[in-house]
């Protein structure tokens, strides 16, 4: 074997490794949520399918590249990796807020569901909000997207180079993530806190009344019919919190 297909070999080794590890936080650690329930044996074979396939097409665009892998290199990849994720956990976090805000106030808080793949304890309507958002990014074809959102960022990131972070940018995202959650919370939280009113001017007109073990079934059946009805239009809703990842996506560096 010559050297110029020896060269070839590791630069296609290289651009795989650097872009596996830009995929590590997506895809493997601390993945996003669409696909943390999945195995994570499956993941690293999806990762490392996926970075070949974009190694293909990236080494046909570049005729030099860093050939010493370092751990900084992989560190900066992962890092890069890592902002890319945030949007995604920024707006999984906005909507179990949420929905522990609606548990509160329905009366769901003592009832909790634990989640293996994450170990740890989620509210009711925080899970129905997440499973929500995991139908909405397979149905509407948004983990294509997010293939060519990777893509395009390799393009304007390439691989191995040094890179700015806009700090603001980040934290915009983290903004606009939790502001599109509570809009589309805010109608549950606000009809069910004029139900408390009620019930609460209920109570003052009738003091010999238990108002307490009435005000429970009322509000989780309130509180059950408004996230029903909150069903009707999320769709479009989560839509385009995922196209606001994706738009601001380059802005961050």
């Amino acid at each position: 074997m010559n050297d110029a297909a020896m060269d070839s070999i590791s630069q296609f080794f290289v651009i795989s490794a650097l872009t596996f590890f830009r995929l590590l936080p997506i895809v493997i650690v601390a993945p996003v949520m669409m696909l943390r329930r999945v195995p994570v044996l499956i993941r690293v074979v999806l990762g490392i399918s996926i970075a070949i396939i974009l190694a293909t097409g990236y080494g046909n665009t570049v005729t030099s590249i860093n050939m010493s892998l370092s751990w900084a290199l992989l560190a900066s990849e992962f890092f890069v990796g890592m902002v890319m994720a945030f949007g995604f956990h920024a707006a999984q976090g906005s909507m179990q807020v949420m929905g522990h805000i609606i548990d509160q106030q329905v009366g769901f808080a003592a009832a909790s569901v634990f989640d293996p793949a994450s170990e740890q304890m989620h509210s009711l309507i925080g899970e129905l909000l997440t499973l929500m958002i995991l139908v909405t990014f397979l149905w509407l074809d948004i983990h294509h997207q997010l293939l060519m959102g990777i893509s395009s960022t390799i393009q304007a990131i390439p691989l191995g180079q040094p890179f700015s972070l806009n700090i603001e940018a980040l934290w915009q995202i983290l903004g606009i993530q939790f502001a599109l959650a509570f809009a589309l919370a805010c109608p549950v939280i606000l009809s069910v806190w004029l139900v408390d009113i009620v019930l609460a001017l209920a109570s003052r007109s009738l003091p010999q009344a238990n108002i307490y073990f009435v005000a429970m079934p009322v509000k989780i059946a309130i509180g059950l019919l408004l996230v029903v009805w909150l069903t009707s239009y999320v769709l479009p809703h989560l839509a385009y919190m995922f196209e606001t990842i994706f738009n601001n996506w380059l802005m961050l560096f």
